[in-house]
């Protein structure tokens, strides 16, 4: 299952292999923030019906969030109400 998994990431471009390492070898091609906004988009897709307001809450009911984090969440909402 690990190696269909590397193969698939490496099909989408995440992670490129290290042809000449006699192990495979697998290294990051994109940055953290790239891969996280793209994984995180198809996952609004596939699982939220496209729904960010849905995965918001969800993440936001799931676990237990610190007063630090909320007080984030609202400074960006508040920036996003912005014109």
């Amino acid at each position: 299952m690990r190696l269909v998994h590397q193969r698939l990431e490496a099909e989408k471009g995440l992670v490129k292999r290290d042809e000449e390492a006699s192990s495979h070898i697998y290294r990051a091609t994109a940055r953290r923030e790239k891969t996280g906004k793209k994984t995180l988009s198809d996952l609004v897709e596939k699982v939220y019906a496209g729904s960010t307001m849905s995965l918001v809450l969800q993440a936001l009911s799931s676990t237990k969030a610190t007063r630090e984090e909320l007080d984030e969440v609202r400074r960006i909402i508040d920036q996003m109400g912005r014109p």
